[in-house]
């Protein structure tokens, strides 16, 4: 794996991928999310597509970095809300994701204030 440029500044040395399913089963949520951060794992394919990238975790807590760029701009010229959707689902469903023990996983089922 070669690696990618996420966003300036901010450069993935395995690339692009996902975690392997095996390791679920070995570590816990939080472990999961530590071990991208450290580069044990390629980062997320939507890490490269939306600019943005998992920068700290702890127990129920999962903090994001992102750049958008011109390519996330809506018609009037504004960052598009689908790129702030998709940092604040990142980043909600990761804070649940270091709750979870081995073998544990989530899904987001809704996006609501409700």
């Amino acid at each position: 794996m070669s690696e990618v440029e996420l966003y300036p500044g901010r450069v993935s040395p395995l690339g692009l991928g996902t975690i392997p399913h095996a390791d679920i089963l070995e570590y816990t949520g939080l472990e999961l999310l530590q071990r991208i951060i450290d580069n044990k794992y390629p980062a997320p394919p939507i890490s490269f597509q939306l600019s943005f990238d998992l920068t700290e975790v702890s127990e129920g807590r999962a903090v994001f970095r992102g750049m958008p760029n011109e390519r996330y701009l809506n018609p009037l010229g504004g960052v598009h809300g689908g790129w702030a959707a998709t940092l604040l689902d990142s980043a909600l469903g990761c804070a649940v994701q270091t709750l979870l023990d081995k073998g544990e996983a989530y899904t987001t089922r809704r996006l609501s204030s409700r």
